[in-house]
């Protein structure tokens, strides 16, 4: 909680989705995760009520500080991801990260380790073409995952309005 607002994170990793679907160089601000978050999702996952108290929210393009990879532009978005230093903050251990995923995503090939998945943090990896996440054991893998990889789970963060 902050202020007059909450930060709201998805208790399961809902659905396996790609960082990106073309194997290139991107940043958060180009991925297709990001576009896929804040448009298909957005509008199916919320009603208009819903969608009235979710606020716009300057989301921090945070750089790999252990690979020196560059993180981009700031954006602003209703839906996003975690970064590390967010994942970092809210959690306080492995277990406490470690994340299952709903039937749907498991339908649709989510990674399955002992019954826990791997979910996408908003931070690149050790190049541009890879993005941090947390794996089934809820460490975060720093050197990050191919932007192209299936299977790794999304776990949508948003900021509600309290005051609304």
């Amino acid at each position: 909680i902050e202020d007059s607002r909450v930060l709201l994170l998805s208790k399961y990793g809902l659905d396996p989705e790609t960082y990106n679907d073309k194997g290139e160089d991107i940043t958060w601000e180009t991925s297709d995760l990001r576009r896929w978050l804040n448009d298909e999702f957005y509008q199916a996952a919320f009603s208009e009520q819903d969608k009235m108290i979710i606020e716009y929210s300057t989301i921090i393009a945070e750089d790999n500080d252990f690979w020196g990879t560059d993180g981009g532009n700031d954006t602003r978005d209703r839906i996003f991801l975690l970064s590390y230093s967010e994942a970092s903050k809210y959690f306080a251990d492995a277990s406490s990260r470690m994340c299952y995923p709903t039937d749907y995503a498991k339908a649709q090939g989510a990674y399955l380790r002992k019954g826990t998945t791997s979910w996408w943090l908003r931070t690149p990896g050790s190049s541009m073409d890879s993005y941090m996440l947390v794996t089934q054991e809820g460490d975060i893998y720093k050197i990050g995952n191919y932007v192209r990889s299936d299977g790794h789970c999304v776990r949508p963060a948003l900021w509600i309005n309290l005051s609304s």
